[in-house]
């Protein structure tokens, strides 16, 4: 072969190789990429956008006043080229909504409770917010509404009192992922019943209470609430049947009970997030009962 011809070939061979090895790893790389399944982040892109505080409560309408428990947080965002935004609810607005005017300069804007979002799992974000610039998305957000939700029986305490008894009860607050409410909260209890004697008696019902955590005095954290039932000497009254200590043999006859709730979020009756008690099927009720010597809830 000619030397001049056979250099011709020599290049065409290689040239021909080197443009299918091109191809192949062009089409290899994607293959990879559209293959690879996709991270599940907050954000995507460069623009990454931040919650303040890191965690949005809601107290059925309720404001902590320590806002500890807030129930509303700003969103901002970081690293976003010059444009207009706008935010949007994209899943949970039965959950949460944006406060009217409330967008700075900068972009950032207030969201507020409206419901919690559904107890179970923490990687279950129910709440999904979307950044748009100019109209198109460009991030998103994925968040939760906790709440306080149920309240679990730790300790019963008699204490006696003269002609009488006090029944201290003890419960550990919990939100709906089952974790312990961290900072101090306010508490109340309301009745929802009249009084059912179950037996004939002269014993009256004090009005329902509320109060602050950590309870002192009973040796309360946080996370602790605290309930006194008895009843003990009135100078005004003489009780039928006499009330007498948990230690007497007639302490746990039964006496008058009661229906009742628990709520978190505010020392007024009835206002805040309603107790369940004991365990996640439980009622959203307590039935208060006296004993003559003791006092306990269901």
């Amino acid at each position: 072969m000619n030397p001049l011809n056979w250099l011709t070939h020599y290049l065409y061979n290689k040239f021909s190789f080197f443009l299918v090895s091109l191809c192949f790893v062009s089409l290899l790389s994607h293959m990879v990429e559209a293959s690879s399944p996709k991270k599940d982040h907050n954000q995507s892109g460069t623009i990454i956008i931040n919650q303040q505080p890191l965690e949005l409560w809601w107290l059925n309408g309720e404001h902590d006043r320590f806002n500890q428990y807030a129930d509303q947080v700003r969103l901002s965002f970081t690293n976003g080229p010059q444009g207009s935004y706008q935010w949007e609810i994209a899943k949970g607005s039965d959950k949460v909504s944006f406060v009217p005017n409330s967008q700075w300069s900068d972009g950032s804007v207030l969201i507020q409770s409206t419901g919690a979002s559904a107890g179970g799992s923490l990687q279950n974000k129910d709440v999904k917010i979307v950044l748009k610039r100019n109209g198109s998305p460009v991030a998103y957000f994925y968040t939760w509404v906790f709440t306080p939700y149920k309240m679990v029986w730790e300790s019963d305490t008699d204490l006696p009192k003269p002609g009488g008894y006090l029944t201290q009860i003890k419960y550990m607050a919990y939100d709906q992922f089952n974790r312990q409410l961290l900072y101090p909260f306010a508490y109340n209890e309301s009745w929802i019943s009249p009084i059912v004697n179950d037996v004939p008696n002269n014993w009256t019902r004090q009005s329902p209470g509320s109060g602050w955590t950590p309870a002192s005095e009973c040796g309360g954290t946080n996370s602790e609430m605290c309930d006194d039932v008895g009843i003990w000497t009135d100078p005004e009254h003489t009780w039928v049947p006499t009330p007498v200590h948990s230690t007497d043999i007639n302490s746990n006859d039964i006496i008058q009970h009661w229906n009742g709730h628990w709520a978190i979020g505010s020392e007024t009756s009835g206002r805040g997030a309603l107790m369940r008690s004991a365990h996640w099927a439980g009622n959203s009720y307590l039935t208060w009962r006296r004993y003559r010597g003791v006092g306990r809830h269901e």
